[in-house]
């Protein structure tokens, strides 16, 4: 299916009715009817310790997303993008039913009632802190993005509807990433893809004080995994399983020469409340958030960048939902706050070959969230309200022309390593220190044509 995909978009980029420019939401008018295709994919090698108690999965050599895009400008006031990926190895969970001889927690648990089957997979696929997917976006199938952008002559103003990049905090393209495994928790929230429309804004003049400004109404669905909200695993990971749709609004201010400050905020919901079996995973939750950063390019120093980003997540049970979960009540909504700060420092090759870097990041975050109040309302697995997770992450890379080489530390500390299902709940090895740091390298191929 990979390989009919992947033909079909080369015969679709080959019709002479779609040739057009592929850079979408430009600032300058381009001649029409140009086709451009991107490819980007990666090749790494990671060694995840969380998954340590997985049968040598914690080490392994793979492609982590292989993305084939087209993208074209068919008049001053109309463009497109689409993009496939053939690997589709994103964090997602699967069911499963664990029997006498597994000591582990499994909060992503299969349930025969209502058709959904146990798998293999849930052994070692749990939630953020425990999964072998490299990706960090979900997709549907094998689509990545797909919309079309109608806007003004010079795109001051303009309409996207399709499938797209969700405009919370900063996008990982704009930035320095590899996998999901060298991101921090705060990123991997934030960015992802859904389904809606999109309306967008520039106001200012480019050499004062100027900005943009997006809005959004989105299915709300795009990853409703980071709160445990596992709903219908017998059903695509991208299905929409909210009664309602969420509102994005984003805006980005440049105030001085080199600075940059952004603010987000998403009122949402994911998953639907099943009446006869109202659980912390198949429940209606909370997903509001609240997100500001910023970030400097001192002017006379081009090869430094500092950046930041202070999160404020509204997670949890619905009101409804927690009033009739059976047992103790659990607090809710769930606020779990945090910040990642850091700096990518870069340095040229001779002869313009390229540049070297290094990107260092640092990470604190709430712990807490619906697995979490459930289990301390209750008095299970040692789990309390209020404790941090926090990582410190270091990255070294070379560009050398479409190809870039590179190497990551991720030193992340995990409150509760019993939750994900990475140490033992019983036996002789039960709540034994666990390490939940990450270390990969590999290179990553970008280029258009």
């Amino acid at each position: 299916m990979r390989h009919s995909l992947a033909a079909r978009l080369l015969f679709l980029g080959a019709l002479p009715a779609l040739s057009g420019v592929g850079r979408v939401r430009a600032d300058e008018p381009e001649a029409p009817r140009k086709l451009v295709l991107d490819v980007d994919f990666a090749v790494a090698n990671v060694n995840d310790r969380s998954l340590i108690q997985s049968l040598g999965r914690e080490h392994q050599t793979k492609i982590p997303y292989a993305i084939l895009g087209v993208s074209g400008t068919l008049s001053p006031h109309l463009s497109y993008r689409v993009e496939l990926n053939g690997v589709n190895d994103s964090v997602k969970p699967e069911p499963f039913l664990p029997s006498d001889q597994t000591p582990f927690f499994f909060p992503n648990q299969a349930d025969p009632r209502y058709g959904v089957s146990s798998k293999p997979e849930g052994q070692f696929k749990v939630d953020d802190y425990k999964n072998s997917g490299w990706d960090p976006y979900i997709q549907e199938q094998y689509l990545r993005r797909a919309f079309i952008d109608v806007h003004k002559a010079g795109g001051r103003l303009g309409v996207v509807v399709g499938r797209f990049f969700v405009p919370l905090g900063f996008l990982l393209e704009e930035g320095r990433w590899f996998t999901v495994k060298d991101l921090t928790h705060i990123q991997a929230i934030n960015n992802q893809t859904d389904v809606g429309a999109e309306v967008y804004g520039s106001f200012g003049g480019e050499d004062s004080f100027h900005g943009r400004f997006f809005t959004a109404v989105i299915t709300g669905n795009g990853n409703p995994y980071h709160d445990y909200v596992y709903y219908d695993f017998t059903r695509s990971a991208a299905e929409d399983t909210n009664s309602a749709v969420g509102g994005v609004a984003s805006v980005r201010l440049f105030p001085l020469k080199g600075v940059e400050l952004r603010a987000s905020g998403e009122y949402n919901y994911v998953g639907s409340r099943v009446a006869q079996d109202t659980t912390v995973q198949r429940s209606k939750h909370n997903d509001h958030r609240l997100v500001v950063g910023a970030r400097y390019r001192p002017p006379q120093f081009a090869h430094l960048e500092v950046f930041g980003e202070y999160a404020h997540y509204q997670w949890g049970l619905s009101d409804t939902s927690a009033a009739q979960l059976p047992g103790p009540p659990t607090r809710t909504p769930v606020n779990k706050n945090g910040y990642y700060a850091g700096a990518d420092l870069s340095w040229p090759l001779p002869r313009t070959w390229g540049k070297v870097g290094a990107v260092v990041t640092r990470e604190e975050l709430d712990r807490d969230d619906s697995m979490i109040a459930y289990l301390a309302a209750r008095d299970m697995l040692g789990v309390v309200l209020g404790k941090k997770e926090r990582s410190t992450i270091v990255k070294v890379y070379a560009e050398v022309g479409r190809v870039t080489v590179f190497f990551f530390h991720n030193d992340l500390q995990n409150p509760f390593p019993q939750v994900s299902a990475i140490v033992p709940i019983s036996g002789p090895l039960a709540f034994s220190p666990a390490n939940n740091s990450k270390v990969g390298f590999g290179l990553r191929f970008r280029a258009s044509f």
